[in-house]
């Protein structure tokens, strides 16, 4: 396998990279550098992470509840025994 030239150092590619909708991870660095440098996004907000979790807490009991549901349907005559 031969070394080829990096494509983040040629600015024809770069330009063809900005067209995308989808941000530029990486930036070029001047010869001698390293090829690439990671730029993390931003963390989301806190608001959005709490307004997930709680999203996922209710999603969570409300798949347990169906499932109690069901159990409850398909199994009605233990059931029916159990509450008598």
């Amino acid at each position: 396998m031969t070394n080829s030239p990096s494509l983040l150092d040629d600015l024809g590619f770069l330009k063809a990279l900005d067209e995308f909708d989808v941000p530029l991870l990486v930036t070029p660095m001047p010869a001698g550098e390293p090829h690439w440098v990671y730029d993390p996004p931003p963390p989301p907000p806190p608001s959005l992470q709490l307004a997930q979790l709680a999203l996922g807490v209710i999603g969570v009991g409300l798949m347990m509840g169906l499932g109690a549901a069901c159990a409850a349907l398909v199994f009605e005559d233990q059931v029916a025994q159990i509450l008598r």
